[in-house]
């Protein structure tokens, strides 16, 4: 993005792209890196009130650089401002610089941040040890957590992704998408009770919660103008308080992505959700073509072999379909599109009007695969409606939606033919068996003891969400699972990835 923007990028003295800020420069090491400490030289900067560039001074500063009378001058305008000229994009009346160039959450995140806190833990960080705070993990417990992470993958879906390596001894394996699922539902959970002080733990989860938000597919304005900007806020603080710990020697613990984060409330202010401008989606479909390349010498034969063998697949599935009389577009028109399903059909004998309807083995979605959580271990979240005054016999029936889970069982579909209607649309009943969810809880996350279940319920399949995936929570007594949900904006990009099958 530096390069696109004609900027200098992290090895600048004015490293950020959206403020002023000054960088320093490690007085050790020997490299052109410049950090952006939190405090120095007894002058903190305020997160809240950053020095903000503008689209007028961005193209100023960048015409006085391409203006300059020699090219010493240049360099020296380049390296007060950070622009190295007018960039070609410029001349495009529709962009704004910076606020046209927002950051992206999976490499800020997934990529940079996630990958420097593990590396704190395990003690692998550019050589640095804890200094005066505790924050490592004993090598043994690194180990445990790597063998739970593995053993996690038997009751994740599937439809979540690839099962996620051995974080211990296969750290080389893990992808954008293997952190974002590892931070997002194992590791709160395999983490909890593992620091010898729980203010770290307590510190990450923040950050788990603001990496949840940013993945939301609607984020109210107000929101995130206060409330999202002081958690970042106060976590990168916290941050540097106990990794910088204010310590010249310390300096690298202070990378331009961490200071990167005071600015997502802006991009999102700019932008929208910061699902809607990542990279990730663009890297699966580029995941996908890649891995199709047999010749080095000519790989876009290889590219264009796939896309064709990829259209062609598509343009069977849909004349499938179609032909199979399934084209009409009121079909389950609440369900299309969020179930994927084997469809159990059981003729219902008190209900002599009821006519049986064909109906394809799968449907596409972009929400989860149910098919493979008939009748296995995996969990689904539901959301039924209800009563909170069904205690209160005076009170009136007042709804509302609640989530719920439990193990799907079997699903069920029929037409019902009504007396004196023309409505003979498919009814889908979903056969449920709830968990026992406590209410009061020591977890910071849903649970429910293995075994535990609620007497089995038929309800609307209109009613079920998506798949959840269940982590083992505790390390001795009774096997208590924790309950977690793949984040929205992850949901939402399955159906960039190509389907194969």
């Amino acid at each position: 993005m530096a390069k696109l923007m004609c900027m200098k990028g992290p090895n600048g003295l004015c490293p950020c792209r959206t403020c002023k800020i000054i960088g320093i420069r490690a007085r050790e090491g020997g490299n052109n890196t410049h950090y952006v400490p939190y405090f120095w030289d007894s002058e903190p900067y305020n997160p809240f009130n950053l020095l903000l560039r503008t689209h007028d001074e961005f193209i100023a500063d960048a015409l006085a650089v391409e203006s300059a009378p020699s090219k010493a001058e240049a360099e020296r305008r380049a390296k007060e401002t950070g622009i190295n000229g007018l960039p070609i994009l410029a001349s495009l009346s529709s962009l704004k610089f910076p606020h046209s160039f927002g950051h992206d959450l999976m490499h800020l995140i997934s990529e940079n941040v996630i990958k420097n806190l593990l590396s704190f833990w395990i003690g692998e960080y550019k050589g640095l040890d804890a200094g005066v705070e505790e924050y490592e993990l004993a090598p043994e417990v690194v180990e445990e957590i790597g063998k739970e992470c593995a053993v996690a993958g038997d009751t994740t879906p599937a439809a979540f992704g690839a099962r996620i390596p051995n974080i211990a001894t296969k750290r080389h394996y893990f992808t954008a998408k293997s952190y974002t699922l590892w931070t997002t539902m194992l590791a709160p959970v395999l983490l909890r009770g593992r620091f010898s002080h729980p203010k770290y733990y307590r510190h990450f989860l923040k950050l788990v919660n603001i990496f949840n938000d940013c993945l939301s597919m609607s984020l109210e304005r107000d929101y995130v103008d206060r409330d999202l900007c002081r958690q970042i806020a106060v976590w990168v603080q916290e941050y540097k308080m106990y990794y910088y710990q204010y310590e010249d020697a310390r300096l690298s613990t202070c990378p331009l992505t961490i200071h990167a984060l005071l600015h997502i409330p802006d991009d999102i202010l700019n932008g929208g959700p910061m699902w809607c401008y990542w990279n990730y989606v663009t890297e699966c479909y580029v995941g996908f073509l890649v891995r199709s390349s047999k010749s080095r010498r000519n790989p876009y034969a290889s590219f264009a072999r796939r896309l064709h063998e990829l259209t062609q697949n598509t343009a069977i599935k849909i004349l499938t379909f179609v032909f199979c009389g399934h084209e009409q577009p009121g079909l389950y028109p609440t369900l299309f599109g969020k179930l994927l399903a084997n469809i159990y059909r059981t003729r219902i004998t008190s209900l002599p009007t009821s006519q049986w309807q064909q109906f394809p083995r799968r449907l596409s979605t972009g929400v989860g695969s149910l098919s493979s959580a008939v009748g296995t271990r995996c969990a689904v979240l539901r959301s039924p409606d209800v009563d909170i005054n069904a205690h209160h016999s005076r009170q009136p029936r007042k709804d509302e939606r609640q989530a719920a889970y439990g193990q799907l069982l079997e699903l069920l579909e029929f037409i019902v033919v009504l007396p004196e209607s023309d409505i003979n649309k498919p009814l889908l009943l979903a056969s449920i068996r709830p968990v026992k969810v406590p209410k009061r809880s020591p977890y910071p996350f849903p649970v429910y003891q293995d075994g535990k279940f609620n007497p089995i319920e038929v309800v609307d399949a209109d009613d079920l969400s998506c798949l959840v995936a269940r982590i083992p929570a505790n390390r001795a007594g009774p096997r208590v699972y924790a309950l977690y949900e793949r984040p929205g904006a992850m949901g939402a990009s399955v159906g960039a990835a190509p389907n194969t099958e």
